[in-house]
């Protein structure tokens, strides 16, 4: 199918701290069909689309680690189609002669872990028979173990990189990329919509591929180059911050913004946390309008991140206050050097392969970004295009409880997480 294929996606919820500070990260899963070779039916993965990785990464049979075990697991089988590789995208011999990497996996809200694998291509297909699939033969890294923490208790079976080729190890990982060459007549475009918490009963999440969703739009695209595409990520420049309309120190010589469908808060320099805090002011409201846990009644001071001349994102107390224990706090996290250096890095058989890392200048776009505005990616031009999204207002001060409670059910799903003993990052 050529024109715009819509995925639908569910967001699952994992809460992990403790009663006093116990904070949630967001993941938005879909399903991912892969093999089926030989007429045999492919196999479903629930799979996280993230816009800050440029891989495919399955928990596998190969791996009998516990973190592995909690989940379905891919089967790379000959028989279904699948093809031990090397790192070039080359046919390997037999599975242990295949190249493997080790990865580090960072969402700036749990804790990072690794995953070890090797390489496999394989059919992959998004979307569904009735609506539409997009597919393509892309080769990819099949689990063979990685740490507990935070894996056993991430809410699916893998992820599926949507970054540009950057992020990828060469041209043969890219799904992209893999997917213009099968589909050439299908727009080089994906969108993503991710309604605000207290919106969750007027539809899921959704990634629409090959164009983008026109209902899902309160205000047209504005379109904005990507910067340095060659890094891989999806980020444009931002020229200025401003506090309540006043510009602050972070970014008075620029700075760079990615866009992160894989972390729940806006990951900021470490040493820039404190001012943001204390200039945004964000005020808890009165105990009984955190039944949902959303913050939707916050208060505090706009956020605004000043793209250029005529592009400007605001965000509002609501937009990016979340809940910590009984209080709602913005959802900022500290990016500190060192995982800004390791930001992107793979390394195959000890040797780095990809060298990652981001300047100080740069702020991680995660979901309070992505709940106001609906983006639009396109691969072939390197350009995103941000619109406000379109979604029910918050619901007033007279709602209760119950009834905020209510428009939650049956949309989410919460997982709890038990932290390790020095605590989970914030």
């Amino acid at each position: 199918m050529e024109g715009p294929i819509v995925l639908p996606l569910t967001r699952k919820v994992v809460e992990y701290g403790n009663a006093k500070d116990a904070s949630t990260k967001s993941f938005f899963v879909g399903t991912l069909q892969i093999g089926g070779g030989g007429g045999r039916e492919p196999q479903d993965l629930d799979v996280s689309f993230e816009t800050a990785s440029g891989l495919i990464i399955l928990d596998s049979t190969r791996c009998q680690t516990p973190a592995c075990l909690k989940h379905h697991r891919y089967k790379p089988s000959t028989a279904d189609g699948a093809v031990d590789v090397m790192v070039d995208g080359t046919p390997a011999r037999s599975e242990m002669e295949s190249d493997k990497a080790t990865l580090t996996l960072d969402t700036h809200d749990l804790e990072q872990g690794t995953v070890t694998g090797g390489f496999v291509r394989d059919h992959v297909c998004l979307g569904s028979k009735a609506g539409g699939r997009a597919c393509a033969n892309v080769a990819l890294l099949a689990a063979s173990d990685m740490d507990s923490e935070p894996f056993a208790s991430l809410p699916f079976d893998g992820i599926v990189g949507f970054g540009l080729d950057g992020l990828s190890l060469n041209g043969a990982f890219n799904f992209l990329e893999r997917l213009a060459r099968t589909s050439p007549k299908m727009a080089p475009q994906f969108a993503l919509f991710v309604p605000p918490v207290w919106a969750q009963s007027s539809g899921s999440a959704e990634i629409v591929i090959g164009g983008h969703n026109e209902a899902r739009l309160a205000s047209p695209l504005k379109w904005l180059p990507v910067e340095q595409p060659e890094d891989g990520y999806w980020q444009v420049k931002i020229q200025a911050v401003h506090i309540g309309g006043k510009p602050i120190s972070l970014c008075e010589k620029g700075c760079r913004g990615i866009i992160d469908s894989g972390t729940s808060r806006i990951a900021v320099p470490a040493e820039a946390l404190t001012e943001l805090q204390s200039k945004l002011a964000v005020t808890t409201p009165q105990a009984s309008y955190l039944g949902a846990g959303d913050c939707s009644a916050a208060e505090g001071k706009d956020l605004e991140l000043i793209l250029d001349d005529s592009t400007k994102l605001t965000l509002s107390a609501k937009d990016y206050a979340g809940r910590e224990g009984g209080r709602c706090v913005p959802m900022l996290h500290p990016w500190t050097s060192d995982s800004r250096e390791i930001a992107g890095r793979s390394v195959v058989f000890g040797q780095t392969v990809h060298t990652g890392g981001v300047g100080f200048g740069t702020i991680v776009l995660g979901e309070p970004v992505l709940r106001k505005y609906y983006t639009a990616y396109d691969w072939q031009e390197k350009r995103v295009g941000f619109g406000l999204a379109a979604a029910p207002a918050a619901p007033t001060s007279a709602s209760s409880p119950v009834e905020e409670q209510n428009v939650h059910e049956g949309q989410e799903e919460f997982i709890l997480l038990q932290c390790p003993a020095g605590g989970c990052r914030q």
